[in-house]
């Protein structure tokens, strides 16, 4: 099955999202988290880690993704994928 990439769709603040990565960073890493989306720009998606799904995570995890970074797969609803080359940089720190 071939999944054909598209550009993201922007969801209203406070929606959930699948956050994925399949080989982040070239590590063989994945990412696989739900976020709420806090923030859109033009350019960018603020995203935050959301606890109440993710009961592993004991502290806030907020981060600006470039929407450059991130791409959808066609037939998928609320999932964003990570390029390779895409950083999360935590920006703030709550327990």
């Amino acid at each position: 099955m071939n999944s054909k990439q598209i550009p993201i769709e922007t969801f209203p603040n406070g929606t959930n999202v699948l956050l994925r990565a399949l080989n982040y960073r070239c590590m063989g890493g994945t990412i696989n988290r739900v976020c709420m989306v806090l923030n859109t720009t033009e350019k960018a998606v603020l995203l935050k880690v959301d606890r109440d799904w993710e009961d592993d995570i004991t502290m806030d995890i907020a981060f600006w993704m470039p929407k450059a970074a991130m791409y959808m797969i066609e037939g998928e609803k609320s999932v964003y994928y990570l390029k390779n080359w895409a950083k999360i940089v935590n920006i703030w720190h709550n327990n």
